[in-house]
């Protein structure tokens, strides 16, 4: 007896030598290939993107500590692939052109706005000719190295402890000739040992028991009462106890 169109809804017949349809594990194996595929030549493409040739080039070859590129110009159509060499024309930083030699010999002309930035210790506030500077007076940023002064510290350690030459106001740039080198006191030299703690302050006499420079860390005896102290030696004479 025959089924009737109704009933026949209800299968579903294949052709002989058609392809089975594709389970839901091989759909999603072939999307993730798929995205895969997608997302490392997307990685690619990025690698060789001018801005990143060039930015490249710039922090292999100088020191600056940041770079930002931009108004990148050039004529006709970039090669695939990166450059076998990098020249520098004119320039950098500032409108720099540079030239691109790939391996099949074709030379590529690159105009860019290059920005350079490096780090530069700066006072957190003004401070009077003679004062030994520590880490809490220092801070370090970026500065557009167009606008740095010529010898800027960069390293918060050449700073602390030295003694300044002249006076400075805040936010202000350090520079190596505004530090003069410390004083270098002996093993034995007598101190005063000076204690201060909610308003209250107490000296004593006291003996350096090492070599210290001037504005830095130092142990010294308490000659009164014979015990080891340690404290940041502010100038010649004296040792500023920490408690």
């Amino acid at each position: 007896m025959m089924k009737s169109r109704k009933q026949d809804t209800g299968y579903r017949l294949q052709a002989a030598g058609s392809r089975p349809e594709a389970s839901s594990f091989e759909l999603y194996a072939a999307v993730s290939f798929l995205l895969i595929f997608i997302l490392m030549g997307s990685a690619l493409a990025a690698e060789n993107t001018i801005e990143t040739i060039l930015k490249d080039y710039i922090t292999t070859n100088y020191p600056w500590a940041e770079v930002d590129i931009s108004d990148i110009q050039m004529p006709g159509v970039m090669p695939e692939g990166r450059p076998d060499r990098i020249l520098l024309e004119k320039g950098l930083p500032g409108k720099t052109v540079f030239i691109m030699e790939y391996r099949n010999g074709r030379r590529q002309t690159v105009t860019a706005n290059v920005k350079a930035f490096d780090r530069v210790v700066m006072s957190r506030r003004a401070f009077q000719k003679g004062s030994f500077l520590q880490k809490d007076d220092l801070y370090v940023t970026l500065m557009d190295v167009t606008r740095m002064p010529k010898n800027a510290v960069s390293n918060p350690e050449m700073i602390m402890g030295r003694p300044l030459n002249r006076s400075i106001v805040a936010n202000m740039p350090f520079v190596s000739d505004m530090l003069s080198d410390t004083t270098q006191m002996k093993k034995g030299q007598r101190v005063s040992l000076v204690f201060e703690a909610k308003g209250m302050s107490i000296t004593v006499l006291g003996e350096l028991k090492e070599n210290a420079s001037v504005g830095t860390y130092a142990k010294a005896m308490n000659l009164s009462s014979k015990k080891i102290v340690a404290g940041i030696l502010t100038d010649e004479n004296t040792i500023r106890v920490e408690f």
